[in-house]
């Protein structure tokens, strides 16, 4: 929770499914990002998948197959366990920098600030 920095609404956005793919560990985990799964399917090897989904109002399991809506991190968490992932789109919120622990310099945030990305989600 430490790391968590304050959202830059200013700066958010929604991201195509290509977009996600190109960001790198560091964007998806130092921002806020919400990334939506149409299918998903893990690998039969896999004993513990990784995504959590509601079976009821209170009940969650985690499937081997099925749709869901991540954060950056479980993302992250369900790639690297070889899920298949069918991406609809996402939201990213970065956050506002106040040090380096963002793997982001002054000198490159204004490139990184200044991609074009859609609005919508085709």
């Amino acid at each position: 929770m430490s790391m968590m920095g304050d959202p830059n609404y200013d700066l958010g956005r929604r991201l195509s499914p290509s977009e996600i793919k190109l960001m790198s560990d560091n964007e998806l985990l130092y921002s806020y990002t919400t990334i939506e799964v149409n299918n998903f399917s893990f690998p039969d090897k896999i004993i513990y998948p990784s995504i959590a989904c509601y079976s009821d109002e209170v009940t969650t399991v985690y499937p081997l197959t099925g749709k869901a809506v991540l954060l950056g991190s479980e993302y992250i968490v369900a790639r690297n366990q070889g899920c298949k992932m069918d991406l609809v789109g996402g939201t990213l919120i970065p956050f506002k920098l106040k040090n380096e622990k963002v793997g982001l310099t002054s000198k490159n945030w204004e490139s990184y600030k200044n991609r074009a990305f859609p609005t919508s989600v085709d």
